[in-house]
């Protein structure tokens, strides 16, 4: 029974040994995978920013009109977009929550 035991804390060891180790090599080398770069001379890694990080606004429309069909809401959110669209918002986020919210995040 003890053997077991430090067998398997032997295993647990070489097991995080090996990924600290990993992690040292790969964090001092550059490595580019698909235009994104990581490494000790360019750190861009491609990642968007949220709403929380990056700044912007988050709004929630709500219709009151039960009668309000789906083809409506879809056509709403179409309306939205172009508008938004129209003036050159980076990603902005337009989508259809439920049967009857639109989510619309703007960031920046």
């Amino acid at each position: 029974m003890r053997l077991r035991l430090t067998k398997n804390r032997l295993v647990v060891l070489f097991i995080l040994t090996i990924t600290v180790l990993a992690a040292l090599v790969l964090s001092f080398r550059t490595i580019d995978i698909g235009g994104t770069k990581r490494g000790s001379d360019n750190n861009t890694l491609g990642i968007r920013l949220g709403l929380d990080l990056q700044g912007g606004t988050q709004l929630v429309y709500r219709t009151d009109d039960p009668s309000v069909t789906s083809s409506q809401m879809d056509g709403l959110v179409d309306v939205i977009s172009r508008r938004i669209n129209g003036f050159g918002v980076s990603e902005p986020l337009i989508q259809r929550q439920g049967a009857n919210e639109i989510i619309i995040q703007l960031p920046g």
